[in-house]
C-alpha cells in the first residue's frame, strides 16, 4: 500500500456570496475575494482604497441671459459637448481659437476637446438662449476588477457602483 496523499489545499470553498456594503471575514477564515467597480465606484480593504474607477460627468450648461458660458475640461477627461444657440455666436476653444457658427437649438455643433481645454461661449443679449451640453470622458477605466486573498479580520467595504463575490476558506491548523 501507499502512503495516504495529503492534499494542503483543494480550492474548495466553505461558502461563496455576493457583497455589495461593509463585511468582515470571519474568524478561522481567509478569503479570495474578486470585485467589480464601475463608473466613479471605489471598493475598500480595511478603510484604504484598493480598486477604483472614474465616472462620467455630465456637461451641462445653459442660460439666456447677458452671462458668458464656460467649461473646462478636468484633467485625465476629454470632453465631447456640443454648442447651441439661438443666435449666431462666436464661441472659443480652448481659449485661443474661435469658430463662428450660426445655429439653433435644434441643430448643436459638436466638438471633442482634450485634457485642460475650454469650451467658452461670449455673453449676449439677455434673450439669446445658449448652452454647452454633453460629456466629459474618463482616460481611466469607467470599469475594473481585481482579485485579492484576505486574512480573518479583514474588512471589506465600498462606495458608489461596486460588488464583490467572497470565497471563505478555513484557515489550515
Amino acid at each position: 500500500m501507499s502512503a495516504p496523499f495529503f492534499l494542503p489545499f483543494n480550492f474548495q470553498p466553505v461558502s461563496v456570496s455576493v457583497k455589495t456594503g461593509s463585511y468582515t471575514i470571519p474568524a478561522g477564515k481567509y478569503a479570495r475575494v474578486t470585485v467589480e467597480v464601475d463608473s466613479g465606484g471605489i471598493f475598500t480593504i480595511n478603510t484604504i482604497n484598493a480598486c477604483t474607477s472614474a465616472g462620467f460627468i455630465a456637461i451641462d450648461q445653459a442660460n439666456a441671459s447677458l452671462a458668458a458660458l464656460s467649461y473646462s475640461v478636468p484633467t485625465d477627461y476629454r470632453g465631447s459637448a456640443a454648442f447651441s444657440s439661438t443666435l449666431t455666436d462666436t464661441y472659443s476653444i480652448a481659449g485661443n481659437s474661435t469658430i463662428n457658427i450660426n445655429t439653433n437649438s435644434s441643430s448643436p455643433v459638436g466638438i471633442d476637446l482634450g485634457p485642460g481645454s475650454v469650451y467658452s461661449m461670449p455673453g449676449g443679449v439677455a434673450s439669446n438662449a445658449k448652452g454647452i451640453h454633453g460629456v466629459a470622458i474618463p482616460s481611466n477605466a469607467t470599469n475594473r476588477q481585481a482579485t485579492y486573498w484576505l486574512p480573518t479580520g479583514t474588512v471589506i467595504n465600498g462606495s458608489g457602483n461596486w460588488r464583490a463575490v467572497v470565497e471563505e476558506y478555513n484557515q489550515i491548523t
